[in-house]
């Protein structure tokens, strides 16, 4: 599963309108002042800006105002403090500012520019935390409306193996796309999509879409604690759930299967199978990987 690349661009301070006149002669290197901080404009970029240093890192708000403007009084003023805050892992709080891919990649670039590393990003908006995920970011998502979600890389027990820890439910129109292992903790909903080259675990309902192994590993596996999905997929084999049954044949069913039990798919004889998921099973998940 190929990784997205992302378009970069670096901003450079925009040349100050109305510069007096260089007195140099004809033909030499002309330069640019330097910002002025009395401007009423620069003023409220820097006010938008707030720098703190704590004892895990850095902390970076970026308010409101133009994006390349913000960066560049960023920059400006991370280069200021270079010695200072070099080696830093950076917690940018972004609030309400819907950001691309491309614009959270410039962060990390000015950013490392100085030395410093983006750890992780808060944000209350859904396309910047979709951004974040995108890039493999640690992300908060502090949504005014609804419950929070976060997600951030984890370490196996075994060497190379990679988590991708998603805490919070996957709403319709998000897609969680790794080449790590996935464990979502909360659920996935109808129109959420989940992608993973190796397992998708999910402790909750997983009722979305979900694809397992998709850069071709067979012995990839999609677990649940409730597995209801519109659609599985492990590398190019794919499942959809039968149409549930209606009428009495229905309401005898419910009665039966009134308590849900963790469930597991995988691929045998080229095709998926679904079946309980029983801890007791000789060999556990090793008996599947074999």
């Amino acid at each position: 599963m190929p990784r997205p690349t992302f378009a970069s661009q670096w901003y450079k301070p925009p040349p100050i309108p109305n510069s007096p006149p260089s007195n140099t002669t004809t033909g030499a290197p002309q330069t640019t002042p330097p910002t002025n901080p009395t401007n009423p404009a620069n003023a409220a970029l820097n006010n938008a800006i707030s720098i703190k240093g704590r004892t895990d890192g850095v902390s970076i708000e970026i308010g409101k105002g133009n994006w390349p403007d913000l960066l560049s009084v960023l920059a400006e003023r991370l280069a200021q403090s270079s010695d200072f805050f070099r080696g830093g892992r950076v917690a940018l709080d972004v609030g309400s500012r819907p950001l691309m891919d491309s614009e959270l990649q410039q962060i990390q670039e000015l950013l490392e520019k100085v030395g410093m590393k983006l750890g992780a990003v808060r944000t209350k908006a859904e396309r910047t935390f979709q951004a974040a995920l995108t890039l493999g970011l640690p992300v908060k998502l502090e949504a005014e409306d609804s419950e929070g979600s976060e997600a951030q890389p984890a370490s196996g027990n075994r060497e190379g193996e990679d988590y991708f820890v998603y805490r919070g439910n996957l709403r319709s129109g998000q897609i969680l796309e790794k080449r790590e292992h996935i464990l979502i903790i909360g659920d996935v909903n109808p129109g959420a999509e989940v992608i993973s080259a190796g397992d998708i675990f999910v402790w909750g309902r997983l009722r979305g879409i979900v694809h397992a192994g998709a850069d071709g590993d067979t012995q990839a596996v999609i677990v649940a604690m409730e597995l209801d999905p519109v659609q599985l997929q492990i590398v190019d084999q794919a499942y959809t759930p039968p149409e549930e049954p209606t009428g009495l044949t229905a309401r005898l069913m419910r009665k039966r299967t009134n308590i849900k039990r963790p469930e597991i798919a995988y691929i045998a004889q080229q095709r998926i199978v679904v079946e309980p998921w029983d801890e007791t099973k000789p060999g556990g998940m090793a008996a599947f990987r074999r």
